[in-house]
């Protein structure tokens, strides 16, 4: 797909046609599951990052420029999905230690 025919696809979404954007689901899905799974190493986490991010897409459709490709404003959207992920990942192993030796009355 070229950047034309994805622009007028996005226009066309814009303007009402909520199902093109099955097409645009088709074309980026196996791309930024790949993109995910590298960041992220778990298969089950690359699959609910992709949908997420197809979805936040979908959902900030308006906020996209045509200043950007599309293809780097979704992987921009996949990029901060995944850091947030891996953050969180990180926060998790950290939790239990913390709040262990508050019960041990450690500060």
């Amino acid at each position: 797909m070229d950047k034309v025919e994805l622009e007028n696809l996005i226009a066309e979404i814009k303007n009402g046609s909520l199902d093109k954007f099955e097409i645009i689901i088709d074309h980026f899905q196996q791309p930024i599951f790949t993109y995910c799974y590298h960041m992220l190493g778990h298969k089950q986490e690359a699959e609910d990052a992709v949908q997420d991010v197809l979805f936040r897409a979908y959902k900030n459709l308006d906020r996209y420029t045509y200043s950007l490709s599309f293809s780097a404003w979704l992987y921009k959207i996949a990029y901060n999905y995944c850091a947030k992920q891996l953050k969180r990942r990180k926060l998790n192993r950290l939790l239990p230690f913390f709040y262990n030796r508050d019960q041990e009355g450690r500060n």
